[in-house]
């Protein structure tokens, strides 16, 4: 009786976490992702661009949860505004400061909570290249 108890258990929990990692998976799901220029006098190479490629999306998917979070003041005049459009219909707005050459980290900044990442270079590189030569 005592095994019996623990193999549903067991099972019960094995489903659990199943259910949960699909529940996560498709309650995080992006299905674009739009940048928009701040200021299109300043020399951006595009107006706005929407990306939905799974590969593009996973790769931006991929550097927002490597991201860095970064402390203190930030005073910078935002590059691209960027809307992450979810499956589930819900929007969340960041700034992505990222230059098209090939110096420096980009800067994610998530304007509801008001906190700012920094991306590695590794992950900045990445994007660049979808970014800027898609």
């Amino acid at each position: 009786m005592y095994r019996k108890g623990i193999s549903i258990l067991a099972i019960i929990v094995a489903a659990g976490f199943i259910i949960g990692i699909v529940w996560f998976q498709i309650s995080i799901a992006i299905s674009s992702i739009k940048l928009e220029c701040t200021d299109v006098n300043r020399s951006c190479p595009f107006p706005q661009k929407i990306f939905t490629g799974a590969a593009d999306l996973e790769q931006f998917q991929h550097a927002m949860r490597r991201a860095d979070k970064a402390k203190g003041d930030l005073d910078m005049a935002p590059m691209y505004w960027m809307y992450v459009t979810y499956k589930d219909g819900t929007q969340k707005k960041f700034v992505l400061n990222i230059s098209e050459d090939r110096k420096g980290k980009a800067l994610l900044v998530n304007m509801e909570k008001g906190s700012y990442y920094t991306l590695s270079k590794n992950q900045t590189a990445r994007l660049r290249s979808i970014i800027f030569n898609s």
